[in-house]
């Protein structure tokens, strides 16, 4: 998804079904899409939640690197 106001792009990543899940879908769609998004010139990058261990791995295995000193601070 791109927004035009800010020329930023952002892949969201949702549930899976439990019949679905370790087959390698998300891991296919996350590197194609970062594949594009950074060919296109857009930063790629996620946020994702501390308890969600599966994603973390997800993108570790990508070769996405954890940054400490870029965390975002959400409140509710």
């Amino acid at each position: 998804m791109t927004d035009e106001k800010t020329d930023d792009a952002r892949l969201e990543l949702r549930l899976t079904g439990s019949a679905h899940r370790r087959k390698g879908y998300a891991k296919a769609v996350v590197s194609c899409m970062a594949r594009k998004l950074h060919a296109q010139g857009f930063p790629v990058y996620c946020y994702i939640d501390e308890e969600n261990t599966a994603s973390y791995r997800l993108f570790k295995s990508l070769g996405f690197i954890e940054d400490p000193s870029y965390r975002a601070a959400w409140s509710e």
